[in-house]
């Protein structure tokens, strides 16, 4: 038998006990785990994130965790790992137990717009007034959030137009709905656009002085405070005098009653204008005298037509009494007889130009006007050529404005448009002979009612336009005694034959009229030594709404006192 000694049985025990775990301590701690690794949280709202720490083996450790975050201005994180957005960004969380870190990757993003609203400072406005849009967004649990883009549409341009600073500016009179949208949410405001306050109102009456028993129209012309006409306003009318002149409420039509003056008032949204209107008794007339020149007020305007307005001759849209007319003479002069007593306007006119004056009629008196000065009713243009100044006696001599324009812009609707006359110059460009676009425009200018002025050397357009006329440049120089075969230029000039001067050594001599040409001069004179009796050296041909007047001669400085006032006419023409 084996015998063990007592004190060696001790050491073993001995030596088992000190091997034990609890001699060791617990285990260290081997990595450390943070879920979710990566999350996503909005601007203000939280997110939960949990640490394992654990051991070599894998086994979960309780061991204290602390919580850090690398951007705390973007997520900030308390001690039990709650981690809320503070600013749009990422930041990195990070979980330490011992020593040992575990992390997880934050992305904090904008809340979305959940909820749009919109808002109008008036809601109402007046046409040219404005309103502010403001706009605010907010997010699912009506947190207002602020910085969010939006955008303003407006569902009728033509009522509210937007500037700058979210401006709405009122157009035109009517209701608009105007929406905001931002991140796919909108809400809508509606803006109502008044029309601007009637602030004054005038009147007018047609004619002002009536023959008793005849009618007048009376009208009224309705202003905002800056003067600006407003249009689709709808007025009242009223006569002070029912005895002298009754009118209807509605229309303005007024019928005189017996001699006497009353007030024509028309009430537009409160408020009022007046015109007097004067009613003569029948057979109560005077007569009118006066002068008619060009613009100048000293050249004077033969066989004008001179009227009353509002008579039956056309000056105007009464019948208050019988048609009252007559044409100036060659010196300008004119009278009128059995004007109605009272205010009158009288009107002359000859071709594109007219005027109007003011005279008061007086029972059984002659009455003189003052000067009715002829001003275009439409802008006048001419194209410069080198033997020819027409706009010289347009402008200088008549007083009328006058624009420069060149050959090419007769191509040019744009430009031909916005003129009543045009004249051609002799001795202008000729690079635009046969451009079909000129031949077109000018045809359509005429057919509109415009007229072209040409002369001389301009009648190679003239052959463009009217392809039946034939010329020879071989015409010398040469003073002729011209016989004038149209009416309206007798009338005019008061002659029956005029001078007219050839100071060029080649000029126009028709040999075929255009097919419905109208000569309205004629001649006898010499070409290539050669005698040509009786030829055409004026004619006008109607087109369209219309037409084209030609000569051979111009205005010169040899040009006759006989010739400038043929020109005169031309430029007149009725």
């Amino acid at each position: 038998m084996r015998v063990v000694r007592a004190g060696a049985v001790v050491a073993v025990l001995a030596l088992g006990a000190c091997g034990g775990e609890g001699e060791l301590g617990p285990p260290a701690v081997a990595t450390v785990s943070v879920t979710p690794p990566t999350a996503i949280v909005e601007v203000g709202l939280t997110t939960p994130l949990a640490a394992s720490p654990r051991d070599a083996s894998g086994n979960t450790l309780t061991n204290p965790v602390t919580w850090s975050s690398s951007a705390a201005t973007i997520a900030s994180v308390n001690a039990s790992g709650l981690v809320t957005g503070v600013a749009v960004g990422s930041a990195t969380i990070t979980a330490a137990a011992d020593g040992i870190q575990g992390t997880a990757a934050i992305t904090v993003v904008q809340r979305p717009v959940s909820s749009v609203t919109m808002s109008l400072n008036p809601p109402t406005i007046l046409v040219g007034g404005t309103s502010q849009a403001t706009v605010v967004t907010r997010d699912a649990d009506g947190n207002v959030l602020t910085g969010r883009a939006f955008t303003l549409t407006i569902a009728n341009p033509s009522i509210v137009t937007l500037s700058s600073g979210n401006i709405l500016t009122g157009v035109a009179a009517g209701s608009v709905i105007i929406t905001a949208t931002s991140e796919g949410k909108s809400g809508a405001a509606t803006l109502t656009v008044l029309p601007p306050p009637v602030a004054t109102v005038s009147v007018t009456l047609d004619p002002a002085s009536v023959v008793a028993g005849g009618n007048s129209q009376a009208a009224f012309e309705a202003r905002d405070e800056a003067g600006n006409v407003l249009a689709g306003r709808v007025g009242t009318w009223s006569s002070s005098n029912l005895a002298v002149a009754t009118i209807s409420a509605s229309t303005g039509a007024i019928t005189a009653n017996t001699a006497g003056s009353t007030s024509i008032t028309a009430t537009v949204e409160g408020t009022t204008g007046t015109a007097q209107l004067t009613v003569t008794a029948p057979g109560a007339v005077g007569i009118v005298t006066g002068t008619v020149t060009a613009a100048d007020g000293i050249t004077p305007i033969g066989d004008a037509l001179v009227e009353v307005e509002g008579s039956g001759g056309g000056g105007g849209a009464g019948t208050a009494v019988a048609s009252i007319s007559t044409r100036s003479a060659p010196d300008g002069s004119y009278t009128l007889l059995n004007v109605p007593v009272g205010p009158q306007v009288i009107v002359a006119s000859r071709g594109a130009f007219q005027a109007k004056v003011n005279v008061n009629v007086l029972e059984g008196q002659t009455v003189t006007a003052p000067k009715a000065s002829l001003v275009t009713q439409g802008k006048l243009a001419y194209v410069p050529g080198v033997f020819d100044a027409i706009e010289d006696v347009v402008s200088n001599g008549l007083g009328n404005a006058i624009e420069e324009i060149q050959v090419s812009d007769l191509a040019n609707p744009a430009v031909t448009s916005q003129y009543r006359i045009i004249f051609l110059n002799c001795g202008l460009d000729e690079t635009e002979v046969g451009n079909a676009a000129v031949i077109a425009n000018l045809k359509a200018f005429m057919q509109a009612g415009g007229t072209i002025y040409a002369s001389d050397f301009a009648g190679i357009y003239v052959k463009d336009l009217f392809p039946t006329y034939e010329f020879d440049y071989v015409g010398d120089i040469q003073t002729i005694t011209a016989t004038i075969t149209d009416a309206s230029l007798q009338a005019f000039t008061g002659k029956t034959s005029v001078m007219i001067a050839y100071d060029l050594p080649s000029w126009t001599d028709i040999t075929t009229l255009p097919t419905g040409a109208v000569v309205l001069l004629r001649g006898s004179y010499t070409s290539l030594d050669a005698p040509r009796t009786n030829q055409p050296l004026a004619f006008v041909i109607p087109h369209g709404s219309g037409r084209l007047v030609f000569t051979t001669f111009h205005n010169e400085a040899g040009a006759t006192q006989d010739q400038i006032a043929v020109l005169r006419h031309f430029i007149y023409l009725p």
